[in-house]
């Protein structure tokens, strides 16, 4: 990644799961990383797209509990879209994972539904996520 990253011409990267970012940041301290989520905060969305929309529980990703930068960006974007957010009892820093990163469905099918049925329980409301692991 580092090679590429010179032979770009350095550019700053756009991560757009919370996971990638953090092992970037950890890993390789001298790559510039940025988050989607607050580089779209900072901007004017799309005309008509603040549109109402139902009431959301959102899922933070297990990457991003340690930010919370990450957390506001994503709950910024989402009252300007005109959706109510039904914040969790596990969220944001004490966010649960997924288990999708440790591969628990891979090690047992069966838990990793029961730990996932478990997290859906917590709200009747539709879950948003903005992990691509947690999807």
């Amino acid at each position: 990644i580092q090679a590429r990253w010179v032979a770009m011409g350095r550019p700053t990267i756009v991560a757009a799961c919370p996971t990638c970012q953090q092992q970037m940041q950890q890993h390789s301290p001298e790559l510039p990383v940025v988050s989607l989520w607050q580089l779209l905060a900072q901007h004017d969305l799309p005309e008509g797209a603040g549109t109402r929309l139902p009431t959301v529980a959102v899922q933070d990703a297990c990457g991003s509990r340690n930010d919370p930068q990450t957390h506001q960006a994503v709950r910024q974007l989402l009252q300007t879209l005109g959706a109510p957010v039904e914040e969790l009892r596990y969220s944001q820093n004490l966010s649960k994972c997924c288990n999708y990163g440790g591969l628990m469905h891979f090690g047992n099918r069966a838990l990793a539904r029961e730990a996932l049925d478990v997290r859906l329980d917590e709200s009747e409301q539709d879950f948003l996520v903005y992990c691509g692991a947690c999807r």
